[in-house]
């Protein structure tokens, strides 16, 4: 079951209109997203509530909403919808709507605070690197985060920049750390404070405690899999709003099968480079597959190019052309995934070896694990397809 929306805020307000933002659920139960809705208790000035008063209800490709309503003062609250359950979820921490003076009060001390803060963290960060420069002099070992940034350097072209991103990381756990690096080394804007499949990486971290023990793939000790669940959980639910629904569901079905497959190996969870070296390249698959799927949607560049009235044999060819990206698309997976489950194997006969097991054994049980995750795949599938 999908949990409730989380840090629900008030985004603007008016005379005239009032709006909200949150942030996705940490545990989706591994279905796509369908709605939101939001619901305000209108509070008047003598003091009294009126009842609970639905006020949106928005598809799911963005996490924030609201009404064209005047608001003395009251309390606010969200939930989610999935495609697979007709019950939402559960609502979100009530948030209290004040009057617009008692707002402006909190802004003007809410900036005192954020400025004060800010300084304070400047001089931790100017503190830190007189220390590291002591200790340079002095041939003392520093312990700092470490982080991969050969690929990022040509990306940002500012060293600048990248100790930034590093400075940001300092303390951070080694799941965050990971996940974060992979930002920066897809030359996300923003880097480690981006957003990629429009999460961020506090995101991520949130969406590992909500669905560790429901989603395959979601864990602690595989960080970029758990990225990569993440990515296709939001893909699943933009793939309802593209302009060819149908199309992209059944091909995200097909997506997710493939990272399922690739999650259950536990290749990924050792040091193999190989096997990193494949799960980045899916990562930087599916967003490939983010970025085409964003342009389906209504006024996108891809929707606009098929549905424009060009002569017949045109639009053949155009939609012959987008239907072989897809199949591009899908192949580029499913490559990756396959090192994945072959560099598994490879360890099952390594493992033989290094025992005296015998050969043939190794074999049939990596060919059985393989089988048990094709039939998860497909069972997955035949009920995502179901609810669809």
């Amino acid at each position: 079951m999908t949990s409730e929306p989380l840090s629900l805020a008030l985004r603007c307000r008016t005379a005239t209109y009032i709006g909200f933002k949150w942030e996705l659920p940490a545990a989706w139960g591994g279905c796509a997203l369908s709605q939101y809705e939001v619901e305000l208790r209108e509070k008047t000035i003598h003091g009294e509530f009126k009842e609970w008063a639905s006020i949106y209800r928005g598809d799911a490709r963005k996490c924030e909403g609201g009404a064209h309503v005047s608001v003395y003062a009251g309390e606010a609250r969200v939930r989610a919808y999935n495609v697979a359950e007709s019950t939402p979820s559960h609502w979100s921490e009530v948030l209290v709507v004040a009057t617009d003076k008692e707002e402006d009060a909190l802004a003007k001390i809410q900036a005192a605070y954020r400025g004060k803060k800010d300084r304070r963290k400047a001089e931790a960060v100017k503190e830190q690197a007189k220390e590291t420069a002591t200790a340079a002099e002095q041939n003392v070992a520093v312990v700092t985060t470490d982080v991969e940034y050969g690929t990022v350097k040509n990306r940002q072209g500012s060293v600048r920049e990248l100790h930034r991103q590093k400075t940001i990381m300092t303390g951070w756990s080694p799941f965050k750390t990971a996940v974060g690096a992979m930002f920066v080394e897809m030359g996300v804007k923003g880097g480690v404070e981006g957003m990629l499949f429009d999460v961020s990486v506090e995101q991520v971290e949130q969406l590992l405690l909500g669905n560790a023990t429901e989603v395959e793939g979601i864990d602690e000790d595989k960080p970029l899999m758990t990225l990569a669940s993440a990515g296709v959980w939001v893909l699943e639910t933009l793939a309802h709003y593209a302009q060819d629904s149908d199309e992209w569901i059944l091909f995200m079905n097909d997506i997710d099968g493939l990272v399922r497959l690739a999650a259950q190996s536990k290749s990924i969870m050792g040091a193999d480079g190989r096997a990193d070296a494949a799960v980045k390249q899916m990562l930087y698959t599916l967003h490939e597959i983010y970025e085409s799927l964003r342009q389906c949607e209504e006024g996108g560049y891809v929707h606009l190019q098929l549905s424009y009235k060009y002569d017949k044999a045109l639009r053949k060819q155009l939609k012959a052309d987008w239907e072989g990206r897809l199949a591009e698309l899908k192949e580029k997976m499913a490559t990756s995934v396959m090192t994945i489950v072959l560099l598994e194997r490879g360890a099952f006969r390594g493992q033989a070896e290094s025992l005296g097991l015998d050969m043939q054994s190794a074999q049939a049980e990596a060919e059985a694990a393989s089988e048990r995750a094709i039939d998860a795949i497909q069972a997955h599938a035949l009920l995502t397809r179901k609810y669809r």
